[in-house]
């Protein structure tokens, strides 16, 4: 009885002490009490969203050459059920048929168009001009999104791990690196969570 009691007892001080290691990684990455603060980043912040910009950026670079150019070309639906052609029909022809998805994708049309305009003003065709989009939307959703985790009082290790796990992840490496909507779809969330986190109103 008494061994069994002394085995019950070493039993529960593991549990308690696997508990105890458990909530001090969850207070180092994440506070309590939890308490949005004003963004302020410091250098060690700027260095590391940098880096992680870099990688995002490269990823949304170096995949598109990974594709051949057919499967821009070969039709609706080449890509995962993706619709490249209508993709690349809005952001060349302000006269296409396919401005009609803005009512699917309200605002695409007006953010896309103007600035592949430019870019191809410039020199690029279209494939460049839309790759280049889609690396700003890469970088801008990295350094959002991490400066909203640094603004929910996260700690710099926990802002830089959970965003690396974010440019790591399959729907970012497939979806950043791949001329479509869904960058920007991914990108207007990082704005939403940054304005939402960061950005503070004034009584």
């Amino acid at each position: 009885m008494a061994n069994a009691a002394a085995a019950d007892r070493k039993a529960a001080n593991l549990i308690d002490r696997g508990l105890a290691l458990i909530d001090s990684f969850r207070r180092f990455f994440a506070p309590e009490p939890y308490e949005p603060t004003a963004l302020r980043p410091s250098a060690v912040d700027w260095v590391c969203v940098g880096v992680l910009s870099i990688v995002a950026a490269a990823i949304a670079w170096i995949g598109p050459t990974l594709f051949v150019e057919k499967v821009y070309t070969s039709g609706l639906g080449s890509y995962f059920s993706s619709d490249p052609e209508r993709v690349f029909a809005v952001l060349s022809d302000a006269n296409s048929v396919h401005h009609h998805r803005v009512l699917v994708h309200p605002i695409f049309s007006l953010v896309t168009y103007p600035p592949a305009q430019l870019l191809m003003a410039i020199g690029l065709d279209v494939v460049q001009a839309g790759t280049l989009l889609l690396v700003i939307a890469a970088v801008l959703t990295a350094a959002l999104f991490y400066f909203s985790l640094r603004a929910m009082s996260l700690s710099t290790l926990g802002a830089t791990a959970f965003t690396s796990s974010l440019i790591a992840s399959a729907g970012f490496i497939h979806w950043y690196s791949f001329v479509e909507t869904f960058a920007f779809s991914g990108l207007t969330i990082s704005i939403m969570l940054f304005v939402l986190t960061a950005v503070k109103s004034t009584p």
